[in-house]
């Protein structure tokens, strides 16, 4: 046990740095070859990403170092709530993005995305 973590426990944290190396090189690979428009898009679907890794990392590895039937409630509803919370705003981001191409990129190359 490394950390007060289980084997099991350790191999997630392995995953999710390995699934966080891939989706940076692919971050960074679409940073450098945006448009106008995707900076905005970005701005918006950026956060629930970040919510989910919080959620899925953060709140698992502190559910792990408190034992507890109580703990065990709180922290299942936090880091199971919060991924659904993040994957469902995710979804909406992409739908909205879906439902106004258009809006966002008009062809010309400038943007005409805020938030108002």
């Amino acid at each position: 046990m490394v950390f007060g973590l289980r084997e099991k426990d350790l191999g997630e944290l392995l995953a999710w740095m390995l699934a966080a190396a891939v989706l940076a090189s692919l971050g960074i690979w679409a940073y450098r070859g945006r448009r106008n428009g995707d900076g905005a898009i970005l701005k918006f679907i950026a956060y629930p990403i970040v919510l989910l890794i919080f959620c899925a990392v953060v709140f698992d590895l502190a559910h792990i170092m408190m034992p507890g039937a109580l703990a065990d409630v709180i922290f299942t509803a936090l880091e199971d709530g919060g991924e659904m919370m993040s994957i469902a705003a995710a979804a909406t981001v992409s739908i909205a993005v879906f439902g106004n191409y258009e809006k966002i990129f008009d062809g010309s190359g400038s943007q005409h995305i805020g938030v108002n």
